[in-house]
């Protein structure tokens, strides 16, 4: 099934750049103290469609970029609007929930979370305020289109204190890559622009929770044969979910399941209403990583919890999550 796409590009209107848009704008990439982490720089790609201009990027004007998990906090022209925004992923490509993007295209999901850290009411369009950049910097679509890695974040009202998780989704070309994402608040109109680098993202093209369950109850897989260097403890638990969340259970098994369950059926069952785990690392003291975890159900709900981690011999041997 095809359908029009409908663009909200509310801060670039008509092709003409302003407020968000424009080169004098805020750009903030000040992250919130995490535990540091390793990632790859994403290729440099280039999007076919065309943009309108593209506020200056923090790699162009010299500063660190903050990454995928990094919280940014940014003001809206309200004194009293202050956000703390978390780009969690990046789901590309993603998988089309009921309408298909035209030849050549494809819909990137971007999953944030938006806690309004401030002392009003926050109230706007996630969808709006979001601008994605390739590395030639061309700016991707903004569309209306859902996908299947979890709800959309639509319309917010947050009152101080409160978050929603969701995502916003942009189209870009087939075979290309996104290097920024940028969240400006009052649908774009603020002056405070928060930016990630994009260097790591996770495919979507397996519908979200729907893990192919085995005809018999799974065996338990055999322990790896080969003894590479242990990984990091951050590395192993941000391993550990990657590996859920591709429903590579016999890898997530093998970092530290079998010492979470008692049996590698159970654990596998235990996803089958989930869609979606986000990881968050936010400390690491010796081998306990501590997360914040927000798990996609596939009824659209979202858990939260949080917890630590320990691991040891780059495997998990015990968690304490609520």
């Amino acid at each position: 099934m095809k359908r029009a796409a409908a663009f909200v590009t509310a801060a670039c209107i008509g092709g003409v750049a302003v407020a968000g848009c424009t080169s004098g704008a805020k750009i903030n990439t000040a992250v919130l103290p995490r535990a540091p982490s390793s990632s790859a720089s994403a290729p440099a790609t280039q999007n076919g469609t065309a943009s309108a201009a593209a506020p200056p990027s923090a790699a162009s004007s010299g500063r660190t970029a903050a990454g995928v998990g990094d919280q940014i906090v940014v003001t809206g022209n309200d004194s009293r609007e202050q956000l703390t925004v978390t780009l969690l992923s990046v789901v590309d490509p993603a998988q089309p929930d009921a309408f298909t993007p035209d030849a050549g295209i494809k819909d990137v999901g971007l999953q944030f979370r938006i806690t309004n850290t401030g002392s009003t009411v926050y109230s706007d369009s996630p969808d709006n305020c979001v601008q994605a950049y390739t590395n030639s910097d061309e700016q991707a679509k903004t569309t209306v289109d859902t996908i299947t890695s979890g709800p959309s974040l639509d319309n917010v009202t947050l009152s101080p204190g409160e978050s929603a998780v969701g995502y916003v989704t942009v189209q870009d070309a087939v075979g290309s890559r996104l290097s920024r994402v940028q969240y400006t608040p009052d649908s774009g109109f603020s002056n405070d622009t928060a930016e990630w680098a994009v260097t790591r993202t996770v495919s979507g093209n397996a519908p979200a929770g729907t893990p192919a369950p085995p005809a018999a109850p799974p065996a338990a897989p055999p322990a790896p044969t080969s003894s590479p260097a242990a990984a990091g403890p951050q590395q192993v638990v941000e391993d550990y979910f990657a590996a859920i969340n591709a429903r590579d259970y016999q890898t997530a098994w093998n970092l530290g399941g079998k010492n979470l369950d008692s049996s590698y059926a159970h654990f596998v069952a235990g996803f089958s209403t989930t869609a979606s785990d986000t990881v968050t690392v936010t400390g690491t003291s010796g081998s306990t990583v501590s997360i914040v975890l927000d798990a996609q159900q596939t009824d659209g709900t979202v858990r939260h919890f949080s917890g630590t981690y320990t691991v040891h011999g780059g495997v998990i041997i015990s968690a304490d999550v609520h």
